[in-house]
């Protein structure tokens, strides 16, 4: 019998899986002799100051991706700006060898969590990690796993500012939990905050479809010319929808293999302004 499945689609590596630079640039020396013409001599030559030589060895593992030859290499393996913004962050967190600082070293006195954790739009995302497979405060780690959308430096004032303003705390064994007693509030919230929190939030969807592949995210868009009478009815629709999102995850409150975020966005386009006769 013929297998109906006759041909594997081949998906491109995506750089927020690979922990090294030169585990990604390996990854994808193999996607792109798989699928299709790619001569690494003939890229090489277009490039100056780095030989064919020596990016085998960097696939290889025999020699190390730098912010130096960054560059050149992707231009090499024609990458991304953001897999290029992604690698030189990973390699600056190299670089910086960034050390938590001393507040990281004591048991924080407890206290009353506050609505003023927009005071920065991350630190929602690093504050939901907590609870994720592989999770510790480093953060070269957290950037990982937050696949880059802030540098390392970021995250660590982020991380200080759970521990030290109670969303977070230290076991005696040194080990990070949430606080449970810790509840985050929109009230009164600046306006301005929770604007800036929406809007990188559609940053983060924009970019999640133009590197990750369809089947690991979900994107739909529905234009709906609506009368005026029942635009409340299409709000309530909205709303039941996010009503079920809160009631999915006060009953699974702690999954630990993936953070995901839903965006949910609804926008007037384009209506007829009659004008009042005066």
């Amino acid at each position: 019998m013929r297998s109906q499945n006759q041909t594997v689609e081949l998906v491109r590596p995506v750089v927020f899986d690979y922990g090294e630079p030169a585990k990604f640039l390996r990854a994808l020396f193999e996607y792109y002799k798989k699928t299709g013409s790619f001569s690494l001599r003939q890229r090489t030559q277009r490039v100056s100051g780095l030989s064919q030589t020596l990016v085998s060895q960097i696939i290889n593992g025999h020699r190390q991706v730098t912010r130096d030859n960054l560059p050149a290499l992707c231009v090499v393996f024609k990458l991304t700006k953001i897999e290029q913004d992604y690698l030189d962050k990973q390699l600056l967190g190299n670089v910086l060898k960034v050390v938590s600082n001393s507040t990281e070293e004591k048991i924080p006195v407890k206290r009353i969590a506050k609505n003023h954790i927009l005071s920065d739009w991350v630190n929602p995302y690093v504050k939901d990690l907590v609870n994720l497979k592989g999770f510790s405060s480093d953060p070269k780690n957290l950037h990982r796993m937050l696949s880059g959308i802030v540098s390392p430096e970021r995250i660590q004032k982020s991380v200080d500012f759970l521990i030290r303003e109670g969303f977070w705390r230290r076991t005696p064994e040194g080990k990070i939990v949430p606080e449970e007693s810790a509840v985050a509030t929109t009230n009164e919230i600046p306006n301005e905050n929770i604007r800036s929190f929406h809007k990188k939030a559609l940053d983060i969807a924009h970019r999640g479809i133009s590197v990750l592949p369809s089947h690991r995210r979900k994107s739909a868009t529905v234009l709906v010319s609506v009368d005026k009478n029942k635009m409340d009815e299409l709000r309530g629709l909205v709303d039941s929808f996010q009503q079920q999102l809160l009631e999915f995850i006060e009953n699974n409150p702690q999954g630990k293999d993936s953070l995901v975020q839903v965006a949910i966005h609804l926008t007037p386009i384009g209506a007829i302004h009659e004008e009042s006769n005066s």
